[in-house]
């Protein structure tokens, strides 16, 4: 975000969150998509939305290798984890289940393997 916001004089979260509000999706979504790489205010209406967004991240960069793998996906964000009420086993089981449905896609359409 830091070099995008050097480079571009902008993020990839302000960016979207314009387009966002440009199509007419609620504010809580807007808000979440804003704050997806820092917290939320507290209490904020759309504070449990921005902590899934931000575990869903975390999972999606540790299940792909992203730019920035994440060994544990649930240790990145301890705050989102008990904001919504998870465990470490939680996210590892959502995790394995996602590979498996990846693996049956990928199998259907005939997409080699990541």
């Amino acid at each position: 975000a830091r070099a995008e916001e050097a480079r571009l004089g902008v993020t990839h979260p302000e960016i979207g969150a314009r387009l966002l509000a440009r199509w007419g999706l609620p504010g809580n979504i807007i808000s979440a998509i804003l704050h997806q790489h820092h917290p939320p205010p507290a209490g904020a209406p759309f504070e449990r939305l921005t902590a899934t967004l931000q575990l869903a991240d975390n999972l999606a960069h540790h299940l792909t290798g992203g730019e920035t793998p994440s060994p544990d996906p649930a240790s990145s964000n301890p705050e989102a984890m008990t904001l919504l009420e998870l465990t470490a086993k939680d996210v590892q089981t959502a995790g394995e289940q996602i590979q498996e449905r990846l693996r049956q896609v990928q199998e259907l359409l005939q997409i080699p393997a990541w």
